[in-house]
């Protein structure tokens, strides 16, 4: 009998082989499948490409807003002192607006409040500055900054070792000289305004059809300390006590007779009043108590002694004696 056929244990003949790696490879890169995966890819890539693109858009939206379209030409820029004071000149609020505006400056630059700021801090004229903030532009199209800033004023005029005379304000910082107020005018109440003062730099500012006449500073002679430049604090408790002085009597009516403060034996103080080239008067006011308790005549009593002797002699103080001391129990006049 012929011979049966082997046959494996599941009584199938002949087993068919197993795909190998390579049939499955080619299999799963077929002409259909790499469509597929193409198109995913592609779908991909477009997504890929329209996230960047907005971020990149959006980022060019923020700089075309801050900076402005490349090739727009930049906006000039205004500084308005919005808390300028009565006293200060228009002269002065300008040159101290020009001083505040960096160069090359864009009304777009993001920085542009923040060096404004910077500026106005180191300024000698600006005491304390508070806001600087952009305010939209004006018919012109100048974009405006405005600041918002204490000032400082000038109270007295020292006279350094060196023969010079600077200017400082009340605290002792020295001023710009060239930029003091010289001269004021007086401008009577009308159609329900009421009085004012209008102050220049220079009498060539003052219009012809108004009168004008010099600002009045007391000179503070003595200073030991040498001058520290303009827009810093001259150090010295002598010229702190001579400033003292002069702030109390600039609310007198006869302020403007005190023409010179002697601070040479600080803090014992004199004064000397005096009008044009007229005979002059030493007052001696001696010190300040010392706060809690002194036996020192008080201040308030010293300025009512002044007081009283103006009042009694039609408003005059400088010239009509050579001598008055404030220091004694009542007021001392000299007999000449």
């Amino acid at each position: 009998m012929p011979g049966k056929a082997k046959t494996d244990p599941s009584g199938a003949r002949g087993a068919a082989k197993a795909p190998s790696a390579a049939a499955r490879m080619a299999e799963w890169f077929s002409p259909d499948r790499r469509r597929m995966v193409q198109r995913c890819a592609l779908w991909v890539g477009l997504i890929f490409a329209a996230t960047v693109g907005a971020a990149y858009g959006l980022r060019r939206l923020e700089e075309r807003i801050l900076t402005g379209a490349k090739g727009t030409p930049p906006v000039r820029v205004r500084i308005v002192l919005a808390s300028r004071p009565d006293w200060m000149p228009t002269a002065l609020a300008k040159e101290i607006a020009a001083e505040l505006l960096p160069d090359n400056v864009d009304y777009h630059d993001p920085q542009l409040t923040r060096l404004v700021h910077e500026r106005a801090r180191k300024h000698p004229w600006v005491r304390e500055v508070g806001l600087a903030y952009r305010c939209g532009r004006d018919t012109h199209n100048v974009g405006k900054i405005e600041i918002r800033a204490d000032f400082r004023q000038a109270a007295a005029r020292v006279l350094g070792f060196d023969g010079y005379y600077r200017f400082v304000d009340a605290e002792g910082y020295v001023l710009p000289p060239l930029q003091v107020p010289r001269y004021v005018v007086n401008v009577p109440a009308r159609s329900g305004e009421p009085a004012r003062q209008i102050c220049y730099i220079s009498g060539a500012d003052v219009p012809p059809d108004r009168r004008a006449r010099a600002i009045h500073y007391a000179t503070i002679k003595g200073v030991q300390a040498p001058s520290p430049g303009v827009g810093k604090k001259w150090q010295g408790g002598d010229l702190a006590e001579g400033l003292r002085l002069a702030k109390l009597i600039s609310t007198r009516r006869y302020a403007n007779q005190i023409a010179v403060i002697d601070i040479r034996k600080a803090p014992f103080l004199r004064m000397y009043a005096q009008v044009g080239q007229g005979r002059r008067t030493e007052i001696v006011f001696g010190r300040f108590p010392v706060p809690g308790g002194d036996y020192v005549v008080p201040t308030e009593r010293k300025l009512a002694y002044l007081d009283n002797y103006v009042t009694e002699n039609d408003g005059r103080l400088a010239g009509l004696h050579s001598r008055i001391d404030l220091c004694l129990d009542q007021l001392y006049v000299s007999t000449h």
